[in-house]
């Protein structure tokens, strides 16, 4: 696997802590408080509330990478695996329907080729399902699916690389993710006011925000995953603002970042290493 390797400048959360070879036997008090899946479940519900499908207009653009992170006895490095970009190309309101067509792009560098995609497409809201004040009230999916989905995918991530990680120090090692158990501690939500990306930031009037900051509802947690071997400790921070552009893909929705740091392996090393998703660049269209 061939994977491009960038100086990177952002730093590995310094409040993070590791734990391994902790037997099952350990009390989940030293882990932190615990919260229950429906609690973790319930804050990213918040987060996702108030995204507004609604929202996009023609001229809207996102620009997000895919990296790791980590830190070697050479310094600290980047990888980035994959690019991911969206414009609205085009926005018709006929007969109550609300159509957008989009052009999607995507990058991917984790193969022995890089591979580049792009593809148009069209999506539809009936404006009859929609309500003054109700937002992503999507066709057949409401919000706290999409976060049950997001929660789904970073506990998932969070096995395959204590899986990998329990195989470094094992090559013998077979364990499936039905083996893995998992818990949830220190779940912190705040509000909080950052900087827009730096490049929107050399954009007019910063990409359609005119303060140049955003608003953004900050939410971490940490997953303890353990079997009969070792326990290891993975931080998930999520990053939601909805004064970013919107977007349908995935579960990109108003996530500005989603970032989980763990301990994984790269090449024949076990190393902390900090996989995120992150909106590096974007602006916002202009009404019709």
């Amino acid at each position: 696997m061939k994977l491009r390797s960038i100086s990177s400048v952002i730093s590995l959360i310094s409040i993070f802590l590791i734990l391994s070879c902790a037997p099952q036997s350990e009390e989940l008090e030293e882990f932190g408080p615990q919260a229950s899946s429906d609690e973790v479940n319930d804050e990213l519900t918040k987060g996702l509330s108030g995204a507004n499908a609604l929202s996009m207009e023609v001229g809207d653009f996102i620009h997000r990478l895919e990296t790791s992170e980590y830190t070697t006895a050479d310094g600290q490095q980047e990888l980035i695996s994959a690019e991911l970009g969206y414009n609205v190309l085009d926005m018709q309101t006929i007969d109550n329907i609300r159509r957008y067509t989009l052009v999607r792009e995507i990058i991917d560098y984790t193969g022995d080729e890089v591979q580049k995609n792009t593809f148009e497409s069209e999506i539809e809201f009936d404006l009859s399902e929609f309500v003054e004040s109700s937002y992503l009230k999507l066709i057949s999916t409401d919000v706290h699916s999409r976060a049950e989905n997001l929660l789904f995918d970073h506990t998932r991530k969070a096995k395959i690389l204590f899986i990998e990680s329990s195989n470094g120090r094992n090559p013998l090692n077979t364990m499936s993710e039905s083996e893995i158990q998992v818990t949830y501690h220190n779940l912190e939500s705040k509000e909080i006011e950052i900087d827009v990306p730096a490049r929107v930031l050399e954009r007019d009037q910063c990409g359609g925000v005119p303060s140049c900051k955003l608003n953004v509802l900050y939410i971490t947690y940490d997953e303890i995953l353990r079997n009969d071997e070792s326990a290891e400790r993975y931080r998930n921070e999520y990053y939601f603002s909805n004064d970013i552009p919107f977007s349908p893909f995935n579960g990109e929705l108003n996530l500005l970042k989603q970032c989980l740091t763990g301990i994984g392996k790269i090449g024949t090393s076990r190393l902390l290493v900090k996989q995120c998703t992150s909106v590096v660049d974007f602006r916002h269209g202009v009404p019709e």
